[in-house]
């Protein structure tokens, strides 16, 4: 009895003292990670721009933020116009801000400026209720008025029509500032205001271009006047149809290039920071010009194997 006692208390000393042969499970696999984007590897611009849809202007928009971090310029440019184009009212007033930051990149001081007006002149409600915003708006309204009253006026001077000219133009400091940027363009007001006094209409025909047969005075017989042939009217003899200034074809031209940064179609706008400087017309503050600013069709929308197309 003792001696087995010894042999087992034996055992379990030497039990005790040997390593244990157990072999512990396995740690249990780690689940996988979900793959993150960085793993996946980022897409593509290409892909990018081929998700985009008209229906979802932000999304040009945000990419255009990407386009300039990564100094595609250009690209930047036509995602902007577009998101302007397709959400003037949410995306306008940003998007000129954006445009004018490229232009700052670029060295454009000039194009820089009139987006930022641009930008001031658009209604957002941070800007809308502000002194500069409301300060413009006012200038735009007063320039628009004073662009018409002085395209009547050169357009009743082209016709000789002194008298009309001069009733069409209202002298005021909108006026008298786009008559003084006209004289950098092409020449002095007031030379022709001037000649509009001095010859009011042809004192012959009244401007009519035709006067009644001084022959037969209108009450021959058809083919029987040798004069006007029994058509009753002769063209003018004093400004021989022609009433008014002869206007050389070049001072013609620099006029109605005048005319036209003044009057860029019905809608026109003008404002107080534009001007004529050397026969180059600033382009007008209008959100609707901006694909022409930039040369972009507009209704090239989708990206499609490597080229903007219609949808």
């Amino acid at each position: 009895m003792q001696r087995a006692l010894i042999t087992t208390l034996c055992a379990m000393l030497l039990l005790a003292a040997t390593p244990s042969l157990a072999q512990e499970p396995p740690p249990a696999a780690a689940a996988p990670a979900e793959s993150s984007p960085a793993d996946q590897g980022a897409l593509s611009m290409d892909a990018r721009l081929e998700q985009l849809s008209p229906s979802d202007p932000e999304a040009y928009f945000l990419l255009g933020e990407e386009a300039i971090d990564e100094a595609q310029l250009d690209l930047a440019v036509r995602l902007f116009v577009l998101a302007a184009r397709f959400d003037g009212d949410r995306f306008g007033r940003s998007a000129c801000l954006a445009l004018a930051e490229i232009e700052k990149r670029r060295g454009r001081s000039m194009e820089e400026r009139d987006l930022r007006s641009l930008a001031a002149l658009l209604s957002d409600s941070e800007t809308v209720e502000s002194p500069e915003a409301l300060g413009l708006k006012e200038a735009e309204r007063e320039f628009r008025r004073a662009a018409s009253l002085l395209s009547s006026m050169l357009g009743f001077y082209r016709q000789g029509d002194g008298q009309k000219a001069l009733a069409a133009l209202e002298l005021n400091d909108a006026t008298q500032r786009l008559a003084k940027e006209f004289g950098r363009s092409f020449g002095s007001i007031g030379q022709i205001m001037s000649f509009c006094r001095n010859y009011p209409r042809c004192p012959t025909c009244r401007n009519e271009r035709i006067i009644k047969c001084p022959s037969c005075h209108g009450g021959a017989s058809p083919g029987q006047c040798a004069l006007c042939g029994g058509q009753q009217f002769i063209i003018c003899n004093i400004c021989g149809g022609e009433p008014g200034e002869r206007i050389a074809p070049t001072d013609l031209d620099s006029m109605l290039l005048f005319e036209v940064a003044l009057q860029s179609g019905e809608q026109a706008s003008w404002s107080a920071r534009m001007a004529v400087d050397q026969a180059r017309a600033r382009p007008v503050l209008d959100l609707s010009m901006l694909p022409r600013w930039y040369e972009i069709n507009t209704t090239l929308t989708v990206y499609r194997d490597g080229q903007w197309t219609m949808p």
